[in-house]
């Protein structure tokens, strides 16, 4: 504990002047980086030292050799945690309420879903057409949309809707409420593992 204390300023030095992280997250990466390639550069070297691998010598360009390999495998294993964290991302929690009805699961953040209602202008948000049926017979009239769409294999098309009372959108620290909402619906699944059931609208989360 005493030299992991005593060296954690030289860590925290030779991160700054190499690197100067920006942000509480970048020093965390910087440093499970540096003392993560620390640990397995010196338990891979142990175990080839002394478990009798090398019978000669250890050599500079040996030493070398192991320090660069402990280097890419942590920056490796950093690269693949910071795609699975942004993957997940994508993935939030809602809520859509209608009358007497609230309906509750996981939507898809995605980038290109560009599809708005002609009249209000609004961004569209789809659900499939067999998650929404507890609220079917929440719908009124006025509430209805026909909303016009492009798809592949399908230059022009109509999609069912409707507006909703409300939607709740659980980012990681807060919430978004978007009032009327539009939401076309789908008669195809989303997903084919049934991962989410909304598939939602970037520009709501700008509004």
């Amino acid at each position: 504990m005493r030299l992991v204390l005593a060296q954690f300023p030289a860590g925290v030095g030779m991160l700054w002047l190499s690197a100067n992280p920006k942000g509480r997250r970048a020093w965390i990466k910087g440093m499970s980086s540096l003392y993560g390639t620390a640990l397995l550069f010196g338990g891979i070297f142990t175990y080839f030292v002394y478990g009798g691998f090398f019978t000669k010598r250890v050599g500079a360009g040996i030493v070398f050799f192991f320090g660069i390999a402990a280097y890419f495998l942590v920056s490796i294993s950093i690269k693949i945690w910071d795609k699975i964290q942004e993957q997940e991302k994508l993935y939030l929690e809602f809520e859509l309420s209608l009358e007497n009805c609230t309906l509750k699961g996981i939507c898809l953040l995605d980038s290109g879903n560009h599809l708005k209602d002609p009249i209000s202008k609004k961004p569209v948000s789809i659900v499939e057409s067999q998650w929404i049926l507890p609220m079917e017979r929440q719908k009124k009239e006025e509430n209805i949309k026909l909303i016009p769409y492009h798809s592949i294999g399908k230059n022009h098309g109509m999609m069912r809707g409707f507006v909703g009372d409300k939607l709740v959108i659980k980012r990681e620290r807060d919430f978004a409420v978007i009032k009327r909402p539009v939401i076309g619906i789908s008669e195809n699944p989303l997903s084919d593992k049934g991962d989410y059931q909304m598939i939602l609208s970037p520009a709501l989360l700008q509004e």
